[in-house]
Parts: structure tokens; sequence; C-alpha cells
């Protein structure tokens, strides 16, 4: 008699799951997406809200003090 078939190791990582309708990697992935999305958009509503002033030229004497060349 041959030897049986060794099973292997990766055979069952992602076991058919039965149920209602179980979400594929991706639907997942496309979901996280969505949330991230949403987030920046909120951030980027309190960044456009927001009272700060930020350093945007050379002309400010902080931008000048960071040195971006290390």
């Amino acid at each position: 008699m041959g030897r049986t078939k060794k099973q292997s190791k990766t055979s069952n990582i992602n076991p058919k799951v039965k149920g209602n309708n179980p979400k594929t990697s991706a639907e997942k992935d496309f979901e996280a997406l969505k949330e991230i999305q949403e987030y920046f958009k909120k951030e980027v509503e309190k960044f456009k809200n927001s009272q700060e002033v930020y350093p945007v030229g050379p002309e400010n004497k902080e931008w000048k003090k960071m040195n971006f060349r290390k």
C-alpha cells in the first residue's frame, strides 16, 4: 500500500464559512477603505475650520530652522 498524501500546512487557513452571506476579503478591504476615507474627510474639515496658522513659506523663522536635508 502506498503512503497517504501528507496534508499541507496551509490547507485550512481560510475555511469556507457556511452562514448568511460571508464577506470576502475584498469586501472587507473595501469597507475598511471607506472608513479610512470618512476619517480623512473629517480631518480635512477640522483642518479647514481650525484657526491655527501653519508655517507655509521660507519667510517664517521656524521654517528656516527646520533642516530637511539630513
